[in-house]
Order: structure tokens, then sequence, then C-alpha cells
């Protein structure tokens, strides 16, 4: 049973909504139903780690919703999304909430991820981390965290699929960027490429949207080049001109790889 000395629910007011598409059409915003704690207690059946934070994003992986907030990446019971308590006290079980935390010589606040075929990858402003676990199982016994790369991410724009790699942009320096992360494993480091190198006197350095469609092996990102040396950008429509990346591959290497601008 449960220690009646404690708190037992979240309160669901500061806690993610839904928005319910209704039979007529319309939609509607809801609070969640979420389970509440029925055993053990702050020692055996903790808080997630994002109480009293801000949870920067919802994501899926292997049948479970994911929570990032700061440093923790946080997992909901295995098919029972809204359940971020165990079942038992006595005993930890494969389907129970996963808490991992990430580890860094700086501060490290996870604000994105993408699933890819090693693990969830997740984002933060300065460095790249993978969620994976070592066994077929993924489970509170078995979920591990690993740093793999170091690059400047930004938070903006969510990252993309390009075939069999993974895009994502940085805004850091005169000009932004679009990376390619390829060759991702568990534990080594991937391959990232600067694929827009070939643009990189004109690319914009503030971008706002990227949309992906890897039927058509195209990227199309928007932004705005801001004034050096101020605070404010310029009167101009960020989206007046689109920005076009066109890649194919035919399975061994990258045949195409070019930019254009509309």
């Amino acid at each position: 049973t449960y220690d009646p000395c404690i708190k037992l629910d979240f309160d669901p007011c500061t806690m993610p909504h839904k928005i319910v598409r209704l039979a007529n059409g319309t939609f509607d915003l809801q609070t969640i139903e979420w389970e509440p704690r029925r055993v053990g207690d702050e020692t055996t059946n903790p808080d997630p780690s994002f109480i009293g934070k801000n949870i920067n994003n919802l994501l899926f992986f292997r049948n479970r919703l994911a929570f990032l907030s700061e440093e923790d990446v946080v997992f909901s019971q295995a098919g029972d999304y809204y359940n971020l308590w165990v079942e038992s006290a006595m005993a930890v079980a494969d389907g129970d909430p996963i808490d991992v935390s990430t580890s860094s010589t700086r501060p490290v606040t996870l604000y994105d991820g993408i699933e890819v075929n090693q693990g969830l990858l997740v984002f933060s402003p300065y460095e790249q981390f993978m969620v994976t676990t070592d066994v077929d199982a993924f489970a509170p016994g078995t979920a591990k965290i690993n740093n793999i790369s170091a690059f400047d991410y930004n938070i903006g724009i969510k990252p993309f699929h390009l075939g069999d790699s993974i895009g994502f942009t940085s805004n850091s320096g005169l000009k932004g960027r679009m990376w390619a992360m390829s060759g991702i494993t568990r534990d080594g480091p991937p391959t990232i490429i600067e694929q827009s190198k070939t643009v990189a006197n004109s690319f914009p350095n503030n971008l706002l949207t990227a949309a992906s469609s890897r039927d058509n092996n195209i990227v199309l990102f928007s932004g705005w080049d801001g004034n050096p040396g101020t605070s404010y950008s310029p009167c101009e429509d960020p989206y007046e001109t689109i920005w076009g990346y066109r890649y194919y591959s035919d399975g061994q290497k990258l045949v195409q790889s070019a930019w254009f601008r509309w």
C-alpha cells in the first residue's frame, strides 16, 4: 500500500494537457487524469525528476511517453502513458517508469529528441546524448544515457530525418548552419558534417523553421539575417525567402547535395 502521509497525486493544472478532437470537428483543451501513487513512499516510489521543474518537451519512445526536463529524461510505464509510478515497492519490473539523468562538465538542458535505431537521440543547446540500452529490453535496470557529441543546436527547430542520417541546425557564429549526423552508435562518436558549408556566406543566421520531406529528399528553411552589433533585427518578412536543400543517396554514398534559394 502507500504511505498515507505523502502526496499521492499530481496537480493536473501544472502537468501537460491534451487537445481532443470532438465529433463535431471542434477541439477541446483538457487536463489529463494522471495515475496516482498507489504503493510505497518517497524512497521506494519517488516523484519523477521533473517535479518542481519545467517540462521542455514530450516524446514517444518504445511505447513510453518521455518527458524532457532540464538534464533529466523521464519515461512513463510501458503502454501506460499517464502512469509515472512503479507497480510494486518490493521489486522492480521491466515495465516500470525510467528516470535517467545526463552527466556533463557544463549545465545541460534538454529541449528535443528524435528516435533512431540505436535509441532516443536527445539535444541540448551544446551537446547531444543517446538514451539506449545494451540489451533487448528497455527497462529501469538496463536504460542508460551517453554523451555522443558536442555541437551547437538551435532549440527553435526540431531535428529531422535525412534518409539514413539526422539533420539539425545551429545559429552559432555569423551564419546559420545545418549539420548531418550519420554513423550513430550507442557508445562511439557519430560522423557529423556541415552540409551548409557551400552556402556558408549567405545562409541566414537566424533560422526559424525547417520542413523536411524524406519522400522528396528535400528540406526547406526560413530565417533572416540580423544587423551585427545591434539587439534588434531589420524590419523584413522572415518568410519572404525560402532556402532549400536537396539530397539523394544511392544507399552507399551521398550522390546529390545541392542548395537553392526561392
